[in-house]
């Protein structure tokens, strides 16, 4: 039976209206996404402001000079309240906040004549390390921890100013993304009703056209061609709907990412607020204990190079006695040669290599003749086979043991372990590489547990490094 020419232009003004809503095949394809079943649509947030004010920071003046301002929290109109254990900043006019402006300064620099401030001048970088020395004085390495103790301290309220800043332009970066993303929200929400409207539309359109024609009995092939492009219009409009539904979450994922960034940020910022809230008073204290051990370096200094003096005099001439010690062991036939391949003496880091130390605050140097080792385990290990020829108490080196290792590579060659707690070799003694010969202490001229690991050559000291694994690292 054919369908009444009435029903037929029915049927095609449907189709037609259909596809004229679908959106044009640019905007579907925009879209993009995976099947949702339903619309879900997040509501927009509130236009109530987020609750942190403007920031109130104490005026706190440096000792010294100005140093830069903190702005405030920005208030971003839209955002939810943070969740809860966010606390809130307090409100008011910003203020000064403790600076952290960048490089290293030096003595003279930090007592403000140049107008820099209160900064750091060593925490942190490598001459640190420099500043810290076992065999010194007693009064130098005293004042020298301390000295590092408070200029640590004032490098820890730098980076605290840094973090707050952090926090700030995090804050402000969200503020940035938020309202631009819940702008996309909306009109992708819109979107995605429009879009349902008209797939609803379109399926009842289906709908009531293939029941009339079931009715009829209108199942020609027109008919079965305009029920076949109405489906193609419901299955199009289907997908469009499952892309924009898509959208609408990834943007709403999206925005509750800013929400959540934003609270961070503003957690960080308020504690952060509150540990710089007395920072004047400790910059003042730090900068006072800083300058105090300063004094006291400087008092040290001369006592520190006068000690170093007498270990390089008592370094000679321990050369000489080491000298004739080999030479007597060369004599009787007892020389026992190395192998030429050394082990690290101590098992704990590398504290002072050999070579010149240069005090980066007095500016003098010191010839430092061996390779210290940290204390680690305690145990001290021959670093090649060789025989002892000195286990003694040296003012100096405090207990020390020389190992003779005979001839290698054509040169003669002994090593010394000094500042020991206790020997555990004997003069005469023929020792194995690893074998263990002692256990470090901090006798002599050291103010601290290490081992002084020293390398020579007929008695002249030379750089320990190239005979250790690693280069002495």
């Amino acid at each position: 039976m054919r369908a009444p020419s009435a029903l037929v232009g029915i049927a095609a003004v449907l189709c037609a209206a259909a596809l004229t809503a679908a959106p044009d095949a640019a905007a579907v394809d925009s879209v993009g996404g995976l099947p949702l079943p339903t619309v879900s649509v997040t509501p927009l947030p509130t236009s109530t402001p987020l609750p942190v004010p403007r920031l109130t920071t104490p005026t706190l003046p440096l000792p010294t000079s100005p140093v830069p301002t903190t702005p405030s929290v920005p208030t971003l109109p839209g955002l939810p309240s943070p969740p809860p254990g966010v606390p809130t900043l307090p409100g008011g006019t910003p203020g000064p906040l403790p600076g952290a402006p960048g490089g290293i300064t030096t003595p003279g620099d930090n007592r403000g004549a140049a107008g820099t401030g209160i900064r750091p001048m060593f925490a942190g970088t490598p001459a640190a390390a420099t500043i810290l020395d076992d065999e010194t004085t007693p009064a130098m390495l005293k004042a020298s921890r301390e000295f590092l103790a408070a200029d640590q301290g004032i490098a820890s309220i730098t980076a605290e100013q840094k973090a707050l800043d952090n926090a700030l332009a995090v804050a402000r970066q969200a503020f940035g993304a938020y309202l631009p993303t819940a702008t996309d929200v909306s009109g992708a929400q819109t979107t995605a009703l429009r879009v349902q409207d008209r797939f609803v539309i379109a399926k009842r359109a289906l709908t009531g056209y293939v029941h009339v024609r079931y009715q009829t009995g209108s199942l020609s092939a027109g008919s079965e061609d305009a029920a076949q492009t109405l489906a193609d219009s419901v299955n199009r409009l289907d997908d469009t709907v499952t892309r924009a539904e898509l959208r609408v979450g990834a943007l709403n994922v999206q925005l509750a990412q800013i929400r959540q960034q934003y609270a961070e940020a503003a957690l960080v910022y308020a504690q952060t607020y509150q540990a710089l809230a007395n920072a004047k008073a400790r910059l003042a204290v730090l900068a006072s204990q800083r300058s105090a051990a300063l004094i006291a370096m400087n008092a040290a200094k001369a006592g520190d190079l006068q000690l170093n003096a007498s270990r390089i005099v008592e370094s000679g001439r321990l050369g000489a006695q080491i000298r004739a010690l080999s030479a007597r062991l060369r004599a009787t036939g007892a020389t026992v040669n190395g192998t030429g391949t050394f082990i690290r003496p101590g098992h704990g880091p590398i504290t002072s290599p050999f070579g010149m130390r240069y005090h980066p605050i007095l500016h003098y140097v010191k010839l430092h003749t061996g390779t210290d080792f940290g204390h680690s385990d305690g145990v001290i290990e021959a670093a090649d086979d060789g025989v002892v020829i000195m286990t003694v108490a040296n003012r100096a080196y405090g207990n020390m043991t020389v190992i003779d290792h005979g001839t290698i590579g054509g040169r003669h060659i002994v090593t010394m372990y000094a500042h020991q707690a206790r020997f555990l070799v004997k003069e005469g003694q023929r020792v194995k590489k690893g074998d263990i010969i002692g256990v470090i202490g901090a006798t002599g001229y050291a103010t601290g547990p290490h081992l002084h690991f020293e390398v020579r050559d007929d008695g002249a000291v030379e750089n320990p490094a190239p005979w250790l694994p690693g280069n002495g690292s």
